[in-house]
């Protein structure tokens, strides 16, 4: 498929060669990665491609383009990728948009052809999570048939990808707290299957005892509710935000990594919490 465009909702119909393609870049991280962890990988990054782009013209601009699988294209690039200090082959997959149809909250859209006017943010962030699930539903019921892992485990991995692409682009554009509102509206609807109670958005501070009120420095994260299963590989482990893990371990260990982060220099003296 290297050069030539198709569908995207061909990736999960009968030929399975892209497939194939994609699922073996996952093993490339690691080659005794099963089926599930496969799975794992695979979805969080196709989730977290589409969400990137998607964000973006939600946030920035009250603008979602049509997920239609049928109305965005793909291709897939074989390179050389640098991983743990060694090389490996890869896939690199290409998106492009062919539909003219988009959602929009801004009225001078109306009347545009292609053009779906919604009354404000909240109704674009429901539409958004509508489309996604009709998306990614399909892929969902595919890598459930190839690998096991749990439908609701692959939606888990889903919600987080969306969750991190929000607050990614929220920090890039300057507007946090719109990024993780718009998320929040596109992933915690009732009874969809990209919501779940475990995912949520926290804000770690670093304060020093004699100012506690003043942080020095800030950082958003997100708190996953699912598992990609690296620790189920040779020499892996459990990520510091993993949902397997016991809640305090989980933040002793994102404090931790943020003290990190920041340096040895800037946490002299000071101590790292959630925000609350």
């Amino acid at each position: 498929m290297s050069g030539e465009w198709a569908p995207l909702a061909r990736l999960w119909g009968p030929d399975r060669s892209a497939m194939e393609r994609l699922l073996a870049h996952q093993r490339s991280y690691a080659a005794d990665l099963d089926e599930k962890g496969q799975s794992a990988y695979l979805i969080g990054g196709h989730a977290y491609a589409l969400a990137v782009p998607l964000a973006l013209g939600v946030v920035a601009h009250g603008v979602a383009f049509d997920l239609s699988a049928d109305r965005i294209g793909f291709r897939l690039e074989r390179y050389v990728m640098a991983y743990g200090g060694r090389d490996a082959p890869g896939e690199r997959m290409h998106l492009r948009l062919s539909s003219p149809s988009f959602a929009t909250v801004d009225p001078a859209h109306a009347g545009v052809a292609g053009a779906v006017l919604l009354p404000d943010r909240a109704a674009l962030a429901g539409h958004v999570g509508i489309a996604l699930e009709a998306h990614l539903a399909p892929l969902v019921e595919w890598l459930h048939g190839y690998g096991g892992l749990s439908r609701g485990a692959l939606w888990r991995l889903v919600g987080d990808a969306v969750a991190m692409a929000f607050l990614g682009v929220g920090e890039a554009l300057g507007r946090v707290e719109d990024a993780k509102r718009d998320a929040l509206g596109v992933l915690k609807r009732p009874g969809s299957p990209l919501n779940n109670p475990q995912m949520r958005f926290a804000r770690f501070d670093l304060v020093h005892s004699s100012a506690p009120d003043r942080p020095i420095a800030s950082e958003n994260v997100c708190v996953r509710g699912g598992c990609c299963r690296y620790y189920t590989v040779e020499g892996g482990s459990y990520c510091g935000s993993c949902v397997m893990l016991d809640a305090r371990e989980r933040e002793a260990r994102m404090l931790a990594a943020f003290r990190l982060r920041l340096g040895e220099a800037a946490c002299a003296g000071a101590a790292a919490r959630e925000a609350r």
